[in-house]
Protein backbone atom coordinates (compact mmCIF):
# COMPACT_ATOMS: atom_id res chain seq x y z
CA UNK A 1 0.00 0.00 0.00
CA UNK A 2 1.32 3.35 -1.18
CA UNK A 3 1.92 6.11 1.40
CA UNK A 4 -0.79 8.37 -0.39
CA UNK A 5 -3.40 4.88 0.43
CA UNK A 6 -1.89 4.86 3.88
CA UNK A 7 -2.53 8.30 4.04
CA UNK A 8 -6.09 8.04 2.79
CA UNK A 9 -6.94 4.93 5.15
CA UNK A 10 -6.11 7.24 8.30
CA UNK A 11 -7.92 10.31 7.07
CA UNK A 12 -10.98 8.31 6.25
CA UNK A 13 -10.89 6.80 10.17
CA UNK A 14 -10.36 10.21 11.29
CA UNK A 15 -13.68 11.36 9.55
CA UNK A 16 -15.48 8.74 11.23
CA UNK A 17 -15.01 10.62 14.73
CA UNK A 18 -14.53 14.45 13.39
CA UNK A 19 -17.02 16.05 10.24
CA UNK A 20 -15.15 18.79 8.05
CA UNK A 21 -11.56 19.81 7.62
CA UNK A 22 -9.24 19.90 10.55
CA UNK A 23 -6.11 22.52 10.85
CA UNK A 24 -5.16 25.39 8.99
CA UNK A 25 -7.40 27.51 7.66
CA UNK A 26 -8.93 26.85 3.97
CA UNK A 27 -6.80 30.04 1.46
CA UNK A 28 -8.81 32.22 -0.44
CA UNK A 29 -8.51 31.55 -4.42
CA UNK A 30 -6.15 34.70 -5.08
CA UNK A 31 -3.99 33.15 -2.77
CA UNK A 32 -3.48 30.61 -5.48
CA UNK A 33 -1.22 31.06 -8.55
CA UNK A 34 -2.04 31.10 -11.85
CA UNK A 35 -0.69 28.46 -14.07
CA UNK A 36 0.76 29.44 -17.64
CA UNK A 37 0.11 27.42 -20.80
CA UNK A 38 4.52 27.93 -21.55
CA UNK A 39 5.04 24.67 -20.41
CA UNK A 40 1.66 22.90 -21.55
CA UNK A 41 2.79 22.17 -25.22
CA UNK A 42 1.31 23.16 -28.39
CA UNK A 43 -2.15 21.25 -27.97
CA UNK A 44 -2.64 22.81 -24.97
CA UNK A 45 -1.61 26.49 -25.58
CA UNK A 46 -3.75 26.80 -28.50
CA UNK A 47 -6.90 29.46 -29.12
CA UNK A 48 -10.49 27.73 -27.86
CA UNK A 49 -11.59 26.90 -31.27
CA UNK A 50 -15.03 26.54 -30.51
CA UNK A 51 -17.64 28.74 -28.62
CA UNK A 52 -18.37 26.65 -25.62
CA UNK A 53 -20.17 25.68 -22.43
CA UNK A 54 -18.13 24.38 -19.98
CA UNK A 55 -19.26 23.16 -16.57
CA UNK A 56 -16.39 21.70 -14.02
CA UNK A 57 -17.07 19.28 -11.90
CA UNK A 58 -14.60 19.46 -8.13
CA UNK A 59 -14.13 16.90 -6.35
CA UNK A 60 -14.71 18.08 -2.72
CA UNK A 61 -14.36 14.49 -1.01
CA UNK A 62 -12.54 13.58 2.09
CA UNK A 63 -9.70 12.67 0.42
CA UNK A 64 -9.07 15.98 -1.54
CA UNK A 65 -8.05 17.42 2.28
CA UNK A 66 -4.81 15.50 1.31
CA UNK A 67 -1.74 16.82 0.29
CA UNK A 68 -1.33 17.13 -3.68
CA UNK A 69 2.11 15.79 -3.22
CA UNK A 70 3.42 19.36 -4.88
CA UNK A 71 3.45 23.17 -4.00
CA UNK A 72 0.51 24.14 -5.22
CA UNK A 73 0.44 27.73 -3.19
CA UNK A 74 4.67 28.44 -4.29
CA UNK A 75 5.48 29.43 -0.89
CA UNK A 76 7.97 26.98 -0.45
CA UNK A 77 6.44 24.13 1.42
CA UNK A 78 4.44 21.37 0.49
CA UNK A 79 1.83 20.40 2.49
CA UNK A 80 2.01 17.31 5.26
CA UNK A 81 -0.31 15.10 6.82
CA UNK A 82 -0.23 14.38 9.91
CA UNK A 83 -2.58 11.62 10.48
CA UNK A 84 -5.23 14.26 11.12
CA UNK A 85 -5.15 17.46 9.34
CA UNK A 86 -3.40 18.09 6.67
CA UNK A 87 -0.47 21.03 7.67
CA UNK A 88 -0.97 23.41 4.51
CA UNK A 89 -4.71 23.61 3.18
CA UNK A 90 -3.10 25.56 -0.01
CA UNK A 91 -1.08 22.42 -1.35
CA UNK A 92 -4.16 20.27 -0.95
CA UNK A 93 -5.79 17.99 -3.37
CA UNK A 94 -8.94 20.21 -3.76
CA UNK A 95 -6.96 23.37 -4.06
CA UNK A 96 -4.86 21.96 -7.14
CA UNK A 97 -8.25 21.40 -8.82
CA UNK A 98 -9.21 25.15 -7.40
CA UNK A 99 -5.71 26.07 -9.03
CA UNK A 100 -6.11 24.33 -12.22
CA UNK A 101 -9.62 25.41 -12.88
CA UNK A 102 -8.92 29.13 -12.24
CA UNK A 103 -5.89 29.29 -14.40
CA UNK A 104 -8.23 27.62 -17.33
CA UNK A 105 -10.64 30.62 -16.73
CA UNK A 106 -8.11 33.36 -16.92
CA UNK A 107 -6.18 31.43 -20.05
CA UNK A 108 -9.91 32.00 -22.23
CA UNK A 109 -10.43 35.39 -20.92
CA UNK A 110 -12.47 37.06 -23.58
CA UNK A 111 -13.16 33.83 -25.39
CA UNK A 112 -16.74 32.53 -26.59
CA UNK A 113 -16.98 30.20 -23.74
CA UNK A 114 -19.12 30.43 -20.15
CA UNK A 115 -18.50 28.37 -17.33
CA UNK A 116 -20.41 26.86 -14.35
CA UNK A 117 -18.75 24.99 -11.48
CA UNK A 118 -19.74 22.18 -9.73
CA UNK A 119 -18.57 20.54 -6.59
CA UNK A 120 -19.38 17.19 -5.52
CA UNK A 121 -18.66 14.72 -2.52
CA UNK A 122 -21.53 11.79 -1.30
CA UNK A 123 -22.00 13.01 2.99
CA UNK A 124 -22.86 9.20 2.99
CA UNK A 125 -21.25 6.79 6.09
CA UNK A 126 -18.25 5.41 4.82
CA UNK A 127 -19.63 1.50 3.89
CA UNK A 128 -17.97 -1.76 5.40
CA UNK A 129 -18.20 -5.68 5.19
CA UNK A 130 -21.31 -5.27 7.46
CA UNK A 131 -24.64 -6.21 5.80
CA UNK A 132 -26.61 -3.95 8.26
CA UNK A 133 -24.55 -0.46 7.24
CA UNK A 134 -27.06 1.51 5.34
CA UNK A 135 -25.78 3.92 2.80
CA UNK A 136 -27.41 7.05 3.46
CA UNK A 137 -26.51 10.51 1.58
CA UNK A 138 -27.35 14.25 1.19
CA UNK A 139 -25.92 16.84 -0.20
CA UNK A 140 -24.13 15.20 -2.99
CA UNK A 141 -23.25 17.65 -5.43
CA UNK A 142 -23.30 21.50 -5.04
CA UNK A 143 -24.10 24.11 -7.71
CA UNK A 144 -21.29 26.77 -7.19
CA UNK A 145 -22.34 29.19 -10.02
CA UNK A 146 -24.83 29.05 -13.15
CA UNK A 147 -23.70 29.25 -16.54
CA UNK A 148 -21.52 32.54 -16.90
CA UNK A 149 -19.19 34.33 -19.15
CA UNK A 150 -18.60 36.46 -16.20
CA UNK A 151 -15.40 35.09 -14.89
CA UNK A 152 -15.24 37.61 -11.74
CA UNK A 153 -18.21 35.28 -11.01
CA UNK A 154 -16.58 32.03 -12.03
CA UNK A 155 -13.58 32.85 -9.36
CA UNK A 156 -16.12 33.87 -6.51
CA UNK A 157 -17.57 30.35 -7.03
CA UNK A 158 -14.37 28.91 -6.85
CA UNK A 159 -13.68 30.57 -3.45
CA UNK A 160 -16.88 28.87 -2.25
CA UNK A 161 -15.89 25.57 -3.24
CA UNK A 162 -12.26 25.98 -1.37
CA UNK A 163 -14.63 27.55 2.18
CA UNK A 164 -16.45 24.81 2.36
CA UNK A 165 -13.18 22.18 2.28
CA UNK A 166 -13.22 18.51 2.06
CA UNK A 167 -16.09 15.92 3.60
CA UNK A 168 -17.85 12.20 2.69
CA UNK A 169 -17.39 10.32 -0.31
CA UNK A 170 -16.88 10.88 -4.16
CA UNK A 171 -20.26 10.72 -5.98
CA UNK A 172 -19.97 10.95 -9.63
CA UNK A 173 -23.93 10.75 -10.21
CA UNK A 174 -24.22 13.46 -8.21
CA UNK A 175 -21.71 15.56 -10.24
CA UNK A 176 -23.31 14.95 -13.42
CA UNK A 177 -26.92 15.46 -12.39
CA UNK A 178 -26.17 18.99 -11.39
CA UNK A 179 -23.71 20.04 -14.04
CA UNK A 180 -26.39 18.89 -16.81
CA UNK A 181 -28.62 21.06 -15.21
CA UNK A 182 -26.64 24.18 -15.29
CA UNK A 183 -26.50 23.40 -19.49
CA UNK A 184 -30.00 22.56 -19.42
CA UNK A 185 -31.31 26.01 -17.91
CA UNK A 186 -28.35 28.05 -19.63
CA UNK A 187 -29.84 30.39 -21.38
CA UNK A 188 -29.88 30.76 -25.31
CA UNK A 189 -26.51 32.24 -26.87
CA UNK A 190 -27.82 32.79 -30.54
CA UNK A 191 -24.81 30.35 -32.30
CA UNK A 192 -24.25 26.52 -31.69
CA UNK A 193 -21.84 26.01 -29.01
CA UNK A 194 -20.65 22.90 -27.15
CA UNK A 195 -21.63 21.16 -24.52
CA UNK A 196 -18.81 20.08 -21.70
CA UNK A 197 -18.39 18.82 -18.32
CA UNK A 198 -14.88 18.62 -17.17
CA UNK A 199 -15.16 15.81 -14.16
CA UNK A 200 -12.34 15.90 -11.56
CA UNK A 201 -11.53 13.13 -8.69
CA UNK A 202 -8.44 12.27 -6.87
CA UNK A 203 -10.09 8.51 -6.28
CA UNK A 204 -9.01 5.51 -7.99
CA UNK A 205 -12.47 4.12 -7.13
CA UNK A 206 -14.65 6.42 -7.32
CA UNK A 207 -17.86 4.74 -6.60
CA UNK A 208 -18.46 2.37 -3.93
CA UNK A 209 -21.36 -0.47 -3.93
CA UNK A 210 -22.71 -2.34 -0.92
CA UNK A 211 -21.76 -5.80 -1.47
CA UNK A 212 -25.40 -7.08 -2.13
CA UNK A 213 -26.01 -4.47 -4.79
CA UNK A 214 -26.14 -5.87 -8.32
CA UNK A 215 -24.49 -3.73 -10.99
CA UNK A 216 -26.73 -2.51 -13.86
CA UNK A 217 -25.63 -3.61 -16.98
CA UNK A 218 -26.45 -1.00 -19.99
CA UNK A 219 -24.21 -2.82 -22.46
CA UNK A 220 -22.50 -6.35 -22.79
CA UNK A 221 -19.39 -4.75 -22.53
CA UNK A 222 -19.88 -1.73 -19.90
CA UNK A 223 -21.22 -2.24 -16.46
CA UNK A 224 -22.16 0.98 -13.64
CA UNK A 225 -22.21 0.61 -9.71
CA UNK A 226 -25.16 1.88 -9.49
CA UNK A 227 -28.71 2.62 -11.76
CA UNK A 228 -28.20 6.55 -10.93
CA UNK A 229 -24.77 7.10 -12.43
CA UNK A 230 -26.41 5.15 -15.51
CA UNK A 231 -28.94 7.19 -15.36
CA UNK A 232 -27.06 10.10 -15.58
CA UNK A 233 -24.66 9.27 -18.39
CA UNK A 234 -27.84 8.36 -20.72
CA UNK A 235 -29.30 12.09 -20.02
CA UNK A 236 -25.72 13.15 -20.55
CA UNK A 237 -25.59 11.45 -24.06
CA UNK A 238 -29.39 12.72 -25.01
CA UNK A 239 -28.74 16.23 -24.27
CA UNK A 240 -25.36 16.50 -26.68
CA UNK A 241 -23.15 16.92 -23.59
CA UNK A 242 -19.46 14.95 -23.84
CA UNK A 243 -18.00 14.56 -20.18
CA UNK A 244 -14.18 14.76 -20.03
CA UNK A 245 -13.07 12.71 -17.32
CA UNK A 246 -9.18 13.39 -15.05
CA UNK A 247 -8.10 11.47 -13.06
CA UNK A 248 -5.54 13.49 -10.28
CA UNK A 249 -2.34 11.94 -8.31
CA UNK A 250 -3.66 8.19 -6.87
CA UNK A 251 -6.45 7.76 -9.58
CA UNK A 252 -3.85 8.62 -12.19
CA UNK A 253 -2.82 4.98 -11.99
CA UNK A 254 -5.41 3.16 -11.91
CA UNK A 255 -5.69 0.89 -14.78
CA UNK A 256 -8.72 1.21 -17.31
CA UNK A 257 -11.61 0.35 -17.72
CA UNK A 258 -12.67 2.24 -14.65
CA UNK A 259 -15.63 4.61 -13.59
CA UNK A 260 -13.94 7.38 -14.85
CA UNK A 261 -12.74 5.84 -18.60
CA UNK A 262 -16.30 4.68 -18.85
CA UNK A 263 -17.97 7.73 -18.41
CA UNK A 264 -15.76 9.58 -21.03
CA UNK A 265 -15.87 6.42 -23.47
CA UNK A 266 -20.03 6.51 -23.53
CA UNK A 267 -20.45 10.16 -23.53
CA UNK A 268 -17.86 11.05 -26.36
CA UNK A 269 -15.37 12.36 -23.88
CA UNK A 270 -11.99 11.33 -23.20
CA UNK A 271 -10.00 10.63 -19.84
CA UNK A 272 -6.72 11.93 -19.23
CA UNK A 273 -4.57 10.49 -16.32
CA UNK A 274 -2.99 13.36 -14.55
CA UNK A 275 -0.21 12.16 -12.77
CA UNK A 276 1.19 15.58 -11.86
CA UNK A 277 -1.61 18.01 -10.20
CA UNK A 278 0.60 20.88 -10.73
CA UNK A 279 -0.78 20.45 -14.50
CA UNK A 280 -3.98 19.75 -14.46
CA UNK A 281 -4.59 22.81 -15.72
CA UNK A 282 -2.71 21.84 -19.17
CA UNK A 283 -5.07 18.70 -19.43
CA UNK A 284 -8.37 21.16 -18.90
CA UNK A 285 -6.94 23.41 -21.59
CA UNK A 286 -5.90 20.79 -24.17
CA UNK A 287 -9.35 19.30 -24.22
CA UNK A 288 -10.39 23.24 -24.43
CA UNK A 289 -8.58 23.29 -27.31
CA UNK A 290 -9.89 21.06 -29.52
CA UNK A 291 -12.11 21.63 -32.35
Amino acid sequence: MTTRANARGALLAAALLSAGCAGASAPRVDELPLRGVDACGPTAGGALVAASDVAFAIDSSMSTQLPSGVDVDLDGETGRFDGVATSDRGDSMLAAQVAAVRSVLRSVRHRDARFSIVSYAGLRRFPDREPSMRLVSSREAALRADMTERIDDAEAALDRVLAGGSRGNTDFSAALLVALRTHAEAREAGTPRRKLVLLISDSPTPIVAHARHAFVRSDPFLSYPSARLLTAVRRARRAGVSVHTFGVGEAATAEPPHTLSVIARTTGGTHHAVRDPARLHCALLEVLSRS
